[in-house]
């Protein structure tokens, strides 16, 4: 198998890094929301709002095997984790935790005395941020209908 190669999301890869989050939510994150959670996930998943985000300055990274889309990043304000998905049959194989280091090495380039970076976890997706080092910061909470764990690692 070939390494996963971790690059900067061009512009128009950004559809198809919303259908690998969509479909990746709807398998595994999904059954743990309301209604009004998915509701509010899916308008953050349009490629529009994705594509505003960016506007924005959220930084989008792709992992790659290949030509393959394996998994994607969001990062915001260059300290928080909005997003990260693996394709279901790439799990497990540490994508999710170089996409984790990279997300780190980014915030740290552009603010070299940052302390930390957060993530608000879903709830399946608590034990591997556990396992790449975070830890919760408070319980869970609930928000339009979003449940999340907030979480933070302590970068050195």
């Amino acid at each position: 198998m070939n390494e996963p190669m971790i690059r900067p999301l061009p512009p128009e890869d950004l559809p198809q890094a919303m259908r690998l989050v969509r479909e990746v939510f709807q398998r595994h994150v999904a059954p743990e929301f309301s209604p009004a959670g998915i509701q509010e996930f899916s308008s953050f998943t349009t490629d529009e709002s994705a594509q505003e985000r960016r506007n924005q300055g959220h930084v989008f990274l792709a992992a790659r095997i290949g030509d393959d889309l394996a998994g994607v990043a969001e990062v915001r304000d260059h300290n928080h984790i909005c997003m990260l998905f693996v394709r279901d049959d790439r799990r497990c194989s540490g994508i999710g935790r170089l996409l984790v280091r990279t997300c780190a090495d980014l915030c740290r380039q552009v603010n070299p005395s940052l302390a930390q970076i957060t993530v608000n976890a879903s709830p399946n997706a608590v034990g591997a941020y556990l396992r790449f080092g975070f830890l919760p910061t408070d319980q869970e909470q609930l928000h339009n209908g979003i449940r999340f764990t907030p979480m933070a690692l302590k970068l050195p």
